[in-house]
């Protein structure tokens, strides 16, 4: 539901528990606007002790409308993209529009 730390415990029928640690990651923007040949940086937000841990691998999907490093978001040409982090396998997405600039 949100960017956090949860404890997850399971008990089985003969009373032997085990409990787990899970970590929530997400992104720092969810939708971006950006004026053509601008840039802004997207975040990868963790909390808890795993988050030095985490190397997020760093995609777009049409390179022509705008391209991405390391978190760093380049506004290229005028369009709608997505850019994609994925963590752990799990894809995490931020809508990026390039707009005129004004």
């Amino acid at each position: 539901k949100g960017i956090g730390t949860a404890n997850i415990t399971v008990m089985t029928e003969s009373g032997r528990k085990g409990t787990i640690k899970v970590y929530v990651v997400g992104l720092s923007k969810t939708k971006l606007t950006l004026p053509q040949y601008t840039e802004t940086e997207i975040k990868l937000e963790v909390d808890g002790a795993g988050a030095s841990s985490l190397r997020p691998r760093w995609d777009v999907e049409n390179q022509e409308i705008a391209t991405v490093v390391n978190g760093k978001v380049k506004a290229r040409a005028l369009g709608t993209t997505y850019v994609y982090a994925v963590v752990n396998g799990r894809r995490l997405t931020c809508k990026v529009t390039v707009i005129k600039i004004p």
